[in-house]
């Protein structure tokens, strides 16, 4: 019997551990209610053959005397057949998902129709003369066989995202023409859609259509105020995971708090809207005329007191997923930017730059190289893969198309490799 991992799940976040580096103990500090920790085993089998098992390691520390050894090599004797059935669990595998979040690149497939319209008057499309009376996104699908859901999907223009709605069979974008009026030749729009169809059903809460409440001694807001939302009637957080979009970014369920089947509390002050809001008026061109100087209409501070909650505004909502055993693994692309040992999976997930909040489009690229991905001679991609492939082959992610800048520096950026898998 050996161990062959340590996983520490945190929210919805789960990442790998060397569990050389620490002792049982110093693990058992780090315990509370939102931080479980998951060991994974190999134990010997009849006929030779062998089993790898995960167990709950946290509540086998907490319920039997596993939690008394002072070393791995402890645990590992004391460890029993009877122990290890009964605290036998399972986590998400990110080498072989049963569900995952799919990422589409609507810009880089001919499987769809991007058109720019309005929702209240959805006929209307790609009127030149019009086009500022014609605020909203459509994607239509260009095959009758497509069977994708937009029920359940949700798109990010330039990192933007806002609500959708489905109809005739075609998904409709709130304000997602608007994020590209700083499309230029040299700058070409980013269009993502998220398909959540295999993780489950999605339904859109607003925020202004819940009751809310700042979490102060008086009920009045400060700017450091914590706010507890109350969802309403027909609507419940019993086994659901909550992403939420606010400024118009989307925000991981660890940036959600869900007390009870009715309430969610939420830190703005702990989000960097001033970001998100920067992004939005940059990518609607919202500059002071003559200037460069980005015209905010309004401070975080009025964003987060009264703008969310406005009947225009389409940009703060929740994303209650009908699945609540997701998992997500970050994984930092600095440590790939240039390295000849590239273990990162190749499957569906997201480029995030987390600086800016923002979903990054790509495309993978089969690219010829007998080490690793050059810069030099390739300054727009980053290498990512090569499990599975000829030694001669690396799996490649194109940089990101809506920036001004057109080589990122992996090493100095926030970006991550993001992939979000249920069970």
């Amino acid at each position: 019997m050996n161990i062959t991992n340590l996983y520490v799940k945190t929210h919805k976040e789960l990442q790998e551990l060397d569990y050389t580096k620490f002792t049982p103990q110093q693990i058992i500090e780090k315990m509370d209610l939102n931080i479980r920790y998951y060991l994974e085993i190999e134990r010997e089998l009849e006929d030779e053959k062998t089993e790898t098992v995960t167990l709950d390691y946290s509540l086998l520390c907490l319920e039997t005397d596993i939690g008394k050894c002072k070393t791995w090599e402890d645990i590992l004797t004391t460890l029993t057949n009877i122990l290890i059935d009964s605290y036998k669990t399972e986590i998400a595998s990110y080498n072989n998902p049963q569900k995952s979040l799919i990422l589409i690149e609507a810009l880089n497939t001919p499987d769809y129709d991007i058109s720019y319209t309005s929702i209240s008057k959805p006929y209307d499309r790609n009127m030149w003369f019009a086009r500022w009376r014609l605020p909203d996104l459509v994607i239509s699908k260009n095959s009758d066989n497509d069977t994708l859901n937009f029920d359940n999907c949700l798109v990010s223009v330039n990192g933007l995202v806002s609500q959708c709605t489905s109809w005739n069979d075609e998904l409709y974008m709130h304000e997602g023409a608007r994020f590209m009026y700083n499309s230029n030749p040299l700058r070409t729009p980013n269009i993502s859609i998220l398909n959540f169809n295999e993780l489950g059903n999605i339904t859109i809460v607003p925020v202004r259509q819940c009751t809310h409440r700042y979490r102060t001694v008086d009920g009045a807001y400060t700017p450091y105020s914590d706010i507890m939302f109350t969802l309403p009637e027909g609507y419940t957080l019993q086994n659901k995971s909550v992403f939420l979009v606010l400024a118009h970014s989307l925000f991981f369920p660890n940036s959600v708090t869900v007390t009870s089947n009715k309430t969610l509390i939420i830190s703005p002050h702990k989000l960097p809207l001033s970001t998100s809001l920067l992004k939005m008026y940059f990518c609607r061109e919202d500059f002071i005329p003559g200037t460069t100087t980005v015209n905010t209409n309004y401070s975080v501070l009025d964003y987060v007191r009264t703008f969310m909650f406005a009947e225009e505004h389409y940009g703060a909502f929740f994303v209650l997923l009908d699945n609540p055993n997701i998992s997500l693994r970050k994984l930092h692309l600095g440590q790939f930017s240039n390295c000849e040992n590239i273990t990162l999976p190749n499957q569906d997930g997201i480029l995030f730059d987390q600086a800016t909040q923002s979903i990054i489009d790509y495309v993978k690229i089969n690219h010829e190289s007998n080490t690793f991905l050059s810069h030099t001679k390739q300054p727009s991609m980053i290498p990512l893969q090569t499990a599975g492939y000829d030694q001669t082959t690396i799996t490649a992610v194109e940089t990101c198309k809506c920036v001004h800048a057109d080589i990122y520096n992996l090493n100095k950026g926030d970006y991550y490799f993001i992939k979000i898998i249920g069970e």
